[in-house]
């Protein structure tokens, strides 16, 4: 026999191993080894017959009490669409997912009810039920779980991952690798780093994320949530005004050209899932080591991961167009004013008018020293710093065109006579001392003068009287 009953050697009723674990040794035998489960031939036989139709009796529920049946596909079918042939002792089962039935030579056609891939026969054989495709719920077909060495009735090999190659055995069953060999395609790249749906994720990263690696665009009601809703998934994208001004200028802008599951933000961290898997960051979570993702700044131009990708830049690059101007110094809302520098005004590089007020950025003074930011930026200087206002033009001169006319000749005529020396009003100074014309005073006589008037007697006569003078009676004469 080709294939054992590996998967179906485990202990489903009490698990002693899970998913995983280094030993897997059988506790208890579901099947005995003399039923056989896939026959392998040398020289298949391809059949393209339809199924039969048949009523199968009841069987076994699936082992696992949180298993619920997971519908495929139609009936009558493998998964991708297959038709199921036997052998005579229903010892053929179909391999789902290649579009055509092995089976040995003149093996007839063999019913398979529920189109999982397992002839009806064979499902009574191994318990599974012949009206569910998948007997355990865990989203892979009985025939595909059988064919592959795993338990059709135990849902926990879904999540199982046998060959290490980062994808679990339900991932691996949507891209149709095989479970049992970490490089299905043998490119040298392992399964869970292939991209076969082409969306630029990885089969691994997309299994991180809840997405089908299997098709471009997962459709919101299969995406599973990582850290918040599935339907609300956002795809960041260049803001309006960066648009605009991108179609103004004809520049190319770092932006998907169609939606997939790599423009989808997963984490919510502001970076769509594609570029995180190119800047070699976790597009499962906001942050990579201890860093969020949106705000680090990968290529060091100054400007963070979140903010490049509104901007339209690439930020795996600090020059994304390659012009010689890094990404900090464009103007990619088209306000005049650097991405940079619109960050040290507290401005919003994204939109050209970032408060709403019908001014563009460029066009406020954000330092109030009289002049607008573009003005100033023109002029060489820091919109950020208030500057003295500029020294005033002088206008020049204006040239005045000659006068034909002969000029007036205002010299005053030439006198003859010789020019008087120029008259001093002021006097000169006579430096010569004043002569003394006062008349000189006789000199004083210092002898006494000489009384010339005759002594008076003042003896008075005797026998006489009168009146008394001063020193007695003065004598009258008698006329």
């Amino acid at each position: 026999m080709g294939m054992g009953v590996v998967g179906l050697r485990t202990d489903v009723l009490g698990m002693r191993h899970w998913p995983g674990s280094g030993e897997q040794s059988a506790q208890t035998q579901l099947l005995p080894d003399t039923v056989p489960l896939v026959t392998r031939v040398a020289q298949p036989t391809i059949s393209k017959t339809g199924p039969g139709s048949t009523t199968s009796a009841p069987v076994g529920q699936p082992t696992s009490p949180t298993a619920q049946s997971t519908p495929l596909g139609p009936g009558g079918t493998t998964a991708a669409g297959a038709p199921v042939v036997g052998v005579g002792n229903d010892e053929a089962v179909t391999v789902p997912g290649q579009g055509n039935s092995v089976a040995t030579p003149g093996a007839t056609t063999a019913r398979d009810t529920d189109g999982d891939g397992l002839a009806d026969a064979v499902e009574r054989r191994l318990g599974t039920d012949p009206d569910r495709r998948d007997t355990d719920g865990d989203g892979l077909p009985d025939g595909w779980e059988v064919s592959f060495g795993l338990n059709p009735r135990l849902d926990l090999d879904a999540v199982r991952d046998p060959d290490g190659d980062g994808v679990d055995n339900r991932y691996e069953f949507l891209v149709r690798s095989n479970p049992r060999e970490a490089d299905t395609n043998r490119d040298g790249v392992i399964d869970g780093r292939d991209d076969p749906d082409g969306d630029g994720l990885p089969s691994a990263v997309e299994q991180s994320l809840g997405l089908d690696p299997a098709v471009s665009v997962t459709p919101a009601s299969r995406r599973e949530p990582v850290g918040g809703s599935r339907e609300t998934a956002s795809s960041p994208e260049p803001a309006p005004d960066v648009v605009v001004e991108a179609q103004k200028t004809g520049t190319t802008l770092a932006a998907p050209t169609t939606h997939t599951d790599a423009s989808l933000d997963s984490d919510a961290d502001g970076v769509p899932n594609g570029v995180e898997v190119a800047l070699g960051l976790d597009p499962a979570a906001a942050t990579t080591n201890a860093v969020p993702d949106g705000s680090a700044d990968t290529d060091a131009d100054g400007l963070a991961n979140a903010l490049e990708v509104s901007l339209g830049l690439d930020p795996a690059l600090a020059d994304t167009d390659a012009d010689g101007t890094s990404d900090d110094k464009e103007d990619s809302d088209g306000d005049g004013l650097g991405n940079a520098l619109e960050l040290k005004l507290l401005l919003d590089p994204a939109k050209a008018d970032t408060d709403g007020d019908g001014t563009s950025d460029g066009a406020i003074d954000s330092d109030a020293d009289g002049m607008a930011n573009a003005a100033e930026l023109a002029a060489g200087r820091d919109p950020a710093t208030p500057d003295a206002p500029p020294n005033p033009v002088v206008e020049p001169p204006a040239i005045t065109t000659p006068d034909p006319t002969p000029p007036v000749d205002t010299t005053p005529p030439v006198d003859a006579a010789p020019t008087p020396p120029p008259t001093d009003p002021t006097p000169p100074v006579d430096t010569t001392p004043p002569v003394d014309t006062t008349p000189t005073p006789p000199p004083v006589d210092t002898t006494p003068p000489v009384d010339t008037t005759p002594p008076v007697d003042t003896t008075p006569p005797t026998g006489a009287t009168g009146p008394t003078g001063p020193t007695g009676p003065v004598d009258i004469p008698t006329p």
